[in-house]
């Protein structure tokens, strides 16, 4: 009786399998009006409701920098130094400034930024694995997720930062696949505006750079000495260019310099409560952030413990006593199964170019929270989260196949989606 009904599973599972590979073109147009439904009521129910209590366009204490900075710029005013970082932000908030008070236009672009991002990683998706399937889940992970998608609403750069750092990314692997002037011009281009909007950006230009350099040599020593050129010179320059300099210094909250929250072992800035305890020194107190290097050389494995505090306070959203049950759940569900997959995916298309372009953007990211700090609201997670989700849905598509081979399934070719 087991094995009729086991057989019958079998069989049950099989027949509609092979029916829906037969007709993927109309269940891929379905996934997409769903994610884009989904999209459409994240986007008004946050506009009707608000996360601040107040419907409409949303506001933090941030944002009225922004809008004080944009206002400067109309007036034809200087920017102060940790302004300019935001350059770029502050550009389009003035931009629309000069129409009117009200900046629903900047939450407008921002949405319609989003969907460009969100093509544009159905695109770098599509081209890692050949199948529309994959870039539909990648591009449905970043449209239908609450955390991202709650940020559009914001007069905050972290929308428009995170939808020129997937189309920053898409450009520089179209950049580096076709090899042509032109479109590295304009990778280029993109790269630097995307290092206007936030600083979290910078790390995209040396990355650029050496990927460029490396496709223009064949010789693995000649790309060595580009790479390793290309490092020292932006080293060089944050570390002794009086601008770069002060803003890295000065890179964590109002009133934390950078070298006191390394001293204070900070995991996320104003939380006393996850600190580590870190050792003394006084050359720590010094204005210039470099010596913080020497802190590190001094004392590694303490600056190891803490910069991994950090990555995993960030990834995995742990440590955060003010999260509910329910927060905790829903972020669990969002994270831990797209993690997963993109490690599938990271292992079977990690021989692609494209594949290695957004896995060094990640890292970079990584980096810059082990070297600074986590944040409050998991901001800086979603920055490079869409990146992620490329690997995710190659991943997925991957296991897919792999399921409908072991059943022996009828598979029909691709339906063309570009």
């Amino acid at each position: 009786m087991a094995n009729r009904f086991e057989y019958f599973m079998k069989a049950t599972i099989t027949l509609l399998i092979g029916r829906l590979l037969q007709h993927r073109k109309i269940i891929f147009i379905l996934m997409v009006m769903l994610i884009l439904a989904r999209f459409s009521f994240l986007i008004i129910y946050n506009w009707n409701n608000g996360n601040t209590g107040k419907p409409g366009v949303q506001y933090l204490t941030d944002s009225y920098r922004y809008i004080e900075a944009a206002d400067k710029l109309i007036a034809n005013e200087p920017l102060d130094y940790k302004e300019i970082q935001y350059t770029g932000y502050i550009v389009i908030i003035a931009f629309f400034r000069l129409f009117s008070d009200n900046l629903i236009g900047v939450v407008f672009l921002q949405v319609i930024m989003a969907l460009a991002a969100a093509w544009a990683l159905y695109k770098i998706s599509f081209a890692i694995t050949k199948k529309p399937l994959s870039g539909i889940i990648a591009a449905g992970l970043y449209l239908m997720n609450p955390f991202i998608v709650s940020w559009h609403n914001y007069i905050m750069t972290e929308s428009m930062y995170t939808s020129f750092l997937i189309l920053s990314t898409w450009l520089l692997i179209s950049a580096v696949e076709k090899k042509s002037d032109i479109t590295i011009v304009f990778s280029l281009l993109l790269v630097l505006i995307t290092a206007c909007i936030r600083p979290n950006g910078w790390t995209l230009i040396p990355v650029a750079l050496c990927f460029y350099f490396m496709h223009w040599f064949h010789k693995n020593y000649q790309k060595l000495i580009w790479v390793f050129s290309v490092a020292l010179v932006f080293i060089i320059c944050i570390s002794f260019l009086p601008f770069t300099n002060r803003s890295i210094q000065n890179i964590g909250t109002e009133k934390i310099l950078m070298n006191e929250v390394l001293l204070n072992g900070e995991v996320i800035p104003d939380h006393k409560e996850l600190r580590i305890k870190m050792p003394a020194d006084t050359t720590l107190m010094k204005k210039n952030w470099t010596a913080g290097f020497y802190y590190v050389i001094r004392h590694p494995l303490p600056c190891a413990k803490l910069g991994i505090y950090r990555i995993a306070t960030e990834l995995f959203q742990i440590r955060r006593p003010w999260y509910s049950a329910k927060y905790y759940l829903r972020s669990f569900l969002w994270l831990f199964p797209a993690y997963i997959f993109a490690m599938i995916g990271l292992f079977y298309y990690r021989k692609k170019i494209s594949i290695k372009i957004i896995l060094t953007i990640i890292l970079v990211h990584i980096l810059t929270i082990a070297v600074t700090f986590a944040d409050h609201d998991a901001r800086f997670l979603n920055y490079f989260l869409p990146l992620i989700n490329i690997l995710s849905g190659c991943g997925i598509t991957f296991v897919m196949d792999k399921i409908a081979l072991s059943g022996r399934l009828p598979v029909k070719p691709e339906p063309n989606l570009k």
